[in-house]
């Protein structure tokens, strides 16, 4: 079920933030998987904006 996805917003910093949120309650695997996706995907654009992104990126990666 990829409904979470239809409701995350455009801007990527937001939508950063949506997926925490939800990947801390979510425990199936599938699901998560695509979270941690979609959250990977996001913090790597936004890489040239933030300062963390990066590392950021690379605690998803670890957590995924």
């Amino acid at each position: 079920d990829l409904s979470w996805h239809a409701e995350l917003s455009d801007g990527d910093e937001d939508a950063v933030e949506q997926l925490r949120r939800i990947l801390a309650t979510e425990h199936d695997p599938i699901d998560r998987h695509y979270m941690f996706c979609e959250l990977t995907k996001r913090l790597y654009k936004l890489r040239a904006r933030s300062a963390s992104a990066l590392d950021d990126f690379d605690a998803a990666c670890r957590e995924h």
